[in-house]
């Protein structure tokens, strides 16, 4: 799963693999009260501390990937 914020305020997406497409999300887990900063935070993580809930944060940070392969 890919998502971006792109340029638009909470307006989050799915890339699709080949990053040609945009999708709506028909999914969303965010934490209470997320997203909640437009302007500067434009990734989105999961952490263990808040159930794996979706919290947006800025792309400055460094943190663990989880990627998508394909295996076939």
């Amino acid at each position: 799963m890919q998502l971006a914020d792109g340029s638009s305020a909470f307006v989050w997406k799915q890339i699709t693999a080949n990053h040609q497409t945009e999708l709506p999300l028909d999914y969303v887990h965010w934490y209470p009260g997320e997203p909640n900063a437009p302007n500067t935070e434009f990734c989105l993580a999961l952490f263990q501390q808040v159930n794996y809930a979706w919290v947006d944060l800025s792309c400055d940070y460094e943190l663990n990937v989880v990627c998508e392969i394909d295996i076939a």
